[in-house]
C-alpha cells in the first residue's frame, strides 16, 4: 500500500493529483503544518528534510539504516512472504553504484531468502566519510553490518569493487564461519 503523507498546499496536492492519475491505490495521511506535524519525529523518520508530500510505498524493500564504527550505513531488505531458515543474501555493489544497482536482482531472490543490499560508505543514503577507503575498510564495514543486524550466515555477492570487498570479508578472521558462499560479478582485483 501506498502511503501518502501531505497537507493542503500547492505540492500536496500535486501528490494526490499524480497518484490518482496513476490510477495508484493510496492512503492519504493529511499533516498539520501550523503545528509542526511535519517536524515531529515520526514524521521526519519517514522525510528528513520534514517537507511534505513524501510518500512511502511498503509493498517495496524495507529501507533501514545501522551505524558501523561513527558510520550510517543505509540498507534495503527483501524478506520472502514465508518465513524461512535459508540463509540471508547480502549484496555489495561497485564503486559509484548503491544498492538500488541490486533492485532487479534482489526482488526474485527474496522468494526463498531475506535479501539485504548496502550502500557502501560514500554511496547512496550512506554516511559519505568513507575513512581510509580501502578494500579491507569497507570489508570491515560490511563484518559491522552483519553484527549490527545479527547476520550470523550469509551469502554474498559483490560486483566490480563489492566482489573485492566481499572477497576480503570471507577472508577475515572476524567473518570466520559466517560468509556460506560467494558469487563475484566482474570483480574488482
Amino acid at each position: 500500500m501506498i502511503h501518502l503523507y501531505t497537507a493542503a498546499t500547492g505540492n500536496g496536492r500535486r501528490a494526490s493529483v499524480m497518484l490518482e492519475e496513476c490510477g495508484l491505490a493510496y492512503q492519504a495521511h493529511k499533516l498539520d503544518l501550523a503545528k509542526g506535524e511535519q517536524k515531529q519525529p515520526d514524521f521526519v523518520a519517514i522525510n528528513p528534510a520534514g517537507a511534505i508530500p513524501a510518500i512511502v510505498d511498503d509493498s517495496g524493500p524495507r529501507l533501514g539504516t545501522v551505524e558501523v564504527d561513527g558510520v550510517t550505513i543505509a540498507y534495503a531488505v527483501l524478506e520472502p512472504e514465508e518465513p524461512t531458515t535459508a540463509a540471508p543474501v547480502v549484496f555489495v555493489h561497485g564503486y559509484g553504484g548503491d544498492k538500488d544497482s541490486w533492485m532487479f536482482v534482489q526482488e526474485p531472490i527474496s522468494a526463498h531468502h531475506a535479501t539485504y543490499a548496502i550502500d557502501l560508505p560514500g554511496h547512496g543514503a550512506s554516511g559519505k566519510d568513507v575513512g581510509a577507503g580501502t578494500v579491507e575498510s569497507l570489508a570491515a564495514t560490511v563484518i559491522g553490518l552483519l553484527d549490527a543486524l545479527d547476520l550470523s550466515a550469509v551469502h554474498l555477492v559483490g560486483h566490480s569493487m563489492g566482489g573485492a570487498v566481499v572477497t576480503a570479508v570471507a577472508g577475515d578472521p572476524a567473518a570466520a564461519g559466517r560468509v556460506l558462499s560467494l558469487t563475484l560479478v566482474s570483480p574488482a582485483g
